[in-house]
Order: C-alpha cells, then structure tokens, then sequence
C-alpha cells in the first residue's frame, strides 16, 4: 500500500506537466488567420488596362464635328485596385486617363483632349475571383477634361459614373474588359456648349492578386 502511494505520488506531478504541455499548443486557427475563410485564398486584385474609348454625343461634340473635328478614339489607361470581401464581393478604386486628338480635313489647329478620372467601384465575380469569369464593376467618381485647339486649356470638371463589363483569367493573369462612363461637363470655353469627356470602351491588360 505505501508503495502504491509513493507511485502515485510521482505519476501525478508528470500528468499535470503533460496538460499544461498540451494547454500551450498554438490553436488550429491562429489569430493572423481569422478573415480568410476557406476557399477564399486571394484577397485582393489589381489590373492594368489599356484600350480606346469613344468620344459621347454632346452639344459641344456636334459643334467641333460642323468644324470638321469628328468624334475621334480616345486612347485609354486604365487602373483598380479591389479588396474582396466575399468571395464574389469586393470594394475598390479605381483611376483612368484618355487622351485624343482630330485634325480637320482643313489646315485647321489640331484639337487636344486630355481627361483624368478616378473613384470607387464595386466588384462582383459570380463564379468567384480564383475561376475564370465574368466581373461586373459599377463605379463612381469625379473627372476632368482638358480641351484645347491650339491653345492653352482650363480644365471643367464633373461627376463621372459608369460599369465595367469584363472576363477574367486569374492564372494567366489576362483581364478583357468593356466599359462605359459619363462625363457631362459644363462647356469648356466662353463659346463652347455642354460637353462629355465619357464614352464607351474596350481594355486589355493584365491582373495581379494576393
């Protein structure tokens, strides 16, 4: 009977160690890892895009096409950044520049059209960002145009609005995108009329994600 209390005694300060070795195991789900979910390995996704956009029907537009400037392509780069919320959910900004130019049939000065527009947008992704899919982005922001022929040009600004309509390809890292935005400005210059520094457009570029 001593015998078995002594063994008793030994074998019980060496179980509690054991428990308080087990009590010190780092859990399953670090807190570093709480907000990434499973199945959602990517939280964010930027792109880099590059295209043409048309110039929109406006008052101003229709008074330089009887000049002889038509409607010409602005050439467009375009970039976003998103943060995703859900795995088809995200929330973004976004940021583009066009530029364009016409020349009349005559020796007329050349006609410049610089816009700077940025915002914030909503992404979703039905099929979520690690397939390959279709991305709906609408988005909000303000812009501003510079136009001038053959002089200098003060900027008229405006609320710009408009969605993206695009196909991803996350692993070979591709974007095509469609999109659409609406500038309407005041006029540009003392003899001008409401202008539009939107259009509709056609991006191809790449994406990065992590």
């Amino acid at each position: 009977m001593r015998n078995r209390w002594i063994l008793t005694f030994l074998i019980a300060p060496m179980g509690v160690s054991a428990t308080a070795r087990a009590d010190d195991v780092p859990p399953a789900n670090p807190s570093w890892n709480v907000g990434r979910t499973p199945g959602m390995p990517k939280q964010w996704f930027g792109r880099l895009q590059l295209g043409f956009r048309s110039t929109a029907p406006s008052e101003q537009q229709d008074l330089l096409s009887t000049d002889g400037y038509g409607p010409s392509p602005r050439f467009v780069v375009g970039t976003d950044f998103t943060e995703l919320l859900t795995r088809i959910v995200g929330v973004g900004a976004w940021a583009d520049y066009a530029y364009r130019w016409a020349t009349p049939p005559t020796s007329g000065p050349t006609l410049t059209e610089s816009v700077f527009a940025f915002g914030a947008s909503v992404s979703v992704l039905p099929l979520g960002w690690e397939s390959s899919g279709v991305l709906l982005a609408p988005k909000l922001g303000y812009g501003w145009s510079w136009m001038s022929i053959g002089g200098h040009a003060e900027p008229v600004g405006a609320v710009a609005y408009g969605a993206d309509l695009g196909i991803v390809w996350p692993r070979a890292h591709v974007t095509l995108t469609m999109g659409w935005l609406n500038g309407p400005t005041r006029a540009p210059g003392a003899l001008g009329r409401h202008s539009n520094f939107g259009g509709v457009s056609l991006l191809v570029g790449g994406a990065i994600d992590g």
